[in-house]
C-alpha cells in the first residue's frame, strides 16, 4: 500500500509527497517538517502528522492552533480514504491511495536469492532500513540493487548522534533544516571549526542516485568567493547519510531581520543586495544559477553600521536533493524553489532557468525586507501558482511600509521583478551597479 499526498491549494500547490508504509510525515511551517510550507502563516510549526501503517492511513492533529479539517470537519484524528481532502491552514491536501495491482488469483510474491519475484511484476527489491525493517518493495531496475533507506526512527537517531566524515569532532548542533541537521564540528588536523550539514534522504536511494546527488552538489564546492558560503568537502560517511562540510558562518540569516513584523532600512537592504549580487555574478559567470534566493539563504556576519558581510548559502542543494529523489517529493509538479520568490519562467520550467531568475528572486527578497510583504498578496482559496503567473506585483509604494521609500530604489527593485525576462536586469552586475548609483 502506498499513498500520494497532492497539495491542491496554498503556497506549496503542485507539490506531491509519496509515502510507502510503514511511514509517517509531518506537515507544518517548521523547517524540519517533511512538507514545510513556511509561507502559510496559518499553519503551526508542526501541524499534522500523516501516518501510513497498512492497511490504515491516518491524520493526527498535533495540537495545532487552527486545527485540521478532513472533508470539511475538524478532526483530532481521522482515518483517511482515497480522495479525502485535508485542510491545514491555507494548505489543502488530496489523498490518493495506491494498492498493489495483483489479481486475487495470482500467487503472492516469493522470496528469491536477490530480492522478491512474482509472475506479474518480475523481481522486486526489498528496501530495508539499516535497522533491518523492510520499508517497501520496489520494482528492480538495472544497476539499482544497492538501495539505502532510513526509517523515521533511524533518522531521529542520526540527528542525535550523527556520523561525521573522518577527522571531525562534534561540538554542538547549530540547527535543523528541511534536508537535515547542521552541526558545528572541529577538524582534528588544523583545529578549524566547520559547519557540517547532515542530509538524510526521506526516500529510498540507489547507489546511482546517491552518486548523482554528490556529483551535482559538488558544483557548489567549486565556488570560491567572499560573498558565497564556501564548501570544502562532500562525503557519504555511511550509506544514506550525506555530509556537506562548509565554512562556519557565525551570524544570522537575513530573515531574522523581519521577525515580529519588522522592516529593514533601505541603506542596509541595498548593502545586503549588492553583496549578494557580487556573489551571484561570480556564480553566474560559471554557469551556476542558485534557483532559491531568499532571506533565509543570505547569511549575515557582523552588525549593521559595522562592516557587514553577506554570504549566499545553499547553491542548488535543495534542487539537487529533490532531483536525486532524496526528498520524498516527486519531480512531477515540483517547483524547485520558493513560490513567492519565483519568476514565471521558473514556475514553468525550473530546470533550465537562467541568471535573470536569481535577479527576480533577489528583487522579491529586497521587497520583503523593505515592506514585510511578498510582491503579491496571496489569498486563501486562490491558486497561488496561477496568481504568480497572471497577476502583477503590488507596487512598492502602495505598501504601507513602502510609501516613504525613494522612487529610484523602487524603480530598480520593480525592474528586477519584471515578468518579462527581457525587461529585467540581464546580469547581477548590472543590477548591482544600478543600486550602487543610488548612493543611499
Amino acid at each position: 500500500m502506498r499513498a500520494r499526498i497532492h497539495v491542491t491549494s496554498g503556497a506549496a500547490i503542485g507539490r506531491v509527497l509519496e509515502l510507502e508504509g510503514p511511514q509517517s510525515v509531518v506537515v507544518g511551517r517548521g523547517a524540519d517538517a517533511h512538507l514545510c510550507v513556511a509561507a502559510d502563516t496559518a499553519l503551526s510549526r508542526n501541524h499534522v502528522r500523516l501516518e501510513l501503517a497498512p492497511p490504515r492511513f491516518t491524520a493526527r492533529d498535533l495540537e495545532s492552533r487552527h486545527g485540521t479539517f478532513v472533508n470539511g470537519r475538524r478532526q483530532t484524528e481521522a482515518e483517511l480514504r482515497d480522495g479525502d481532502q485535508i485542510q491545514v491552514g491555507e494548505t489543502v491536501l488530496r489523498v490518493e491511495l495506491l494498492h498493489d495491482e495483483v489479481a486475487p488469483t495470482m500467487p503472492a510474491p516469493q522470496p528469491t536469492a536477490r530480492g522478491w519475484s512474482s509472475p506479474a511484476h518480475g523481481r522486486l527489491i526489498a528496501v530495508r532500513c539499516r535497522c533491518g525493517a523492510i520499508a517497501a518493495h520496489e520494482p528492480a531496475r538495472a544497476g539499482e540493487d544497492d538501495v539505502v533507506y532510513l526509517c523515521e526512527s533511524c533518522q531521529e537517531r542520526f540527528a542525535i548522534a550523527p556520523v561525521l566524515p573522518p577527522g571531525y569532532q562534534m561540538i554542538r548542533t547549530l540547527g535543523r533544516g528541511a534536508m537535515g541537521c547542521v552541526y558545528l564540528a572541529r577538524h582534528e588536523g588544523d583545529g578549524v571549526d566547520r559547519a557540517i550539514k547532515q542530509i538524510l534522504p526521506k526516500a529510498a536511494m540507489s547507489a546511482q542516485m546517491r552518486a548523482m546527488f554528490l556529483r551535482e552538489a559538488a558544483v557548489q564546492a567549486k565556488l570560491d568567493h567572499p560573498n558565497i558560503v564556501r564548501v570544502y568537502e562532500l562525503a557519504e560517511p555511511t550509506p544514506g547519510s550525506f555530509s556537506i562540510v562548509m565554512e562556519y558562518v557565525e551570524g544570522q540569516s537575513a530573515d531574522m531581520l523581519i521577525k515580529g513584523g519588522r522592516t529593514v532600512e533601505p541603506a542596509l537592504v541595498v548593502d545586503i543586495a549588492c553583496q549578494a549580487l557580487a556573489g551571484l555574478a561570480y556564480a553566474h559567470a560559471r554557469q551556476i544559477v542558485h534557483r532559491d534566493i531568499k532571506e533565509a539563504n543570505l547569511m549575515l556576519i557582523g552588525n549593521a553600521g559595522d562592516k557587514l558581510v553577506v554570504k549566499v548559502a545553499d547553491f542548488g542543494l535543495a534542487k539537487n536533493f529533490q532531483e536525486a529523489g532524496a526528498s520524498g517529493m516527486t519531480n512531477d509538479g515540483a517547483l524547485g524553489g520558493t513560490l513567492p520568490y519565483m519568476p514565471k519562467e521558473q514556475l514553468l520550467d525550473f530546470k533550465y532557468v537562467k541568471p535573470p531568475a536569481d535577479i527576480y528572486a533577489l528583487g522579491a527578497t529586497m521587497y520583503r525586507l523593505l515592506t514585510g510583504c511578498f510582491p503579491r498578496d496571496y489569498r486563501e482559496g486562490e491558486n497561488w501558482v496561477l496568481m504568480s503567473l497572471e497577476q502583477p506585483i503590488v507596487p512598492l509604494r502602495q505598501r504601507e511600509a513602502g510609501r516613504a521609500l525613494p522612487a529610484a530604489l523602487c524603480k530598480v527593485i520593480e525592474q528586477a521583478l519584471e515578468p518579462d525576462v527581457k525587461q529585467r536586469f540581464q546580469t547581477a552586475e548590472a543590477m548591482r551597479r544600478a543600486l550602487e548609483a543610488l548612493h543611499l
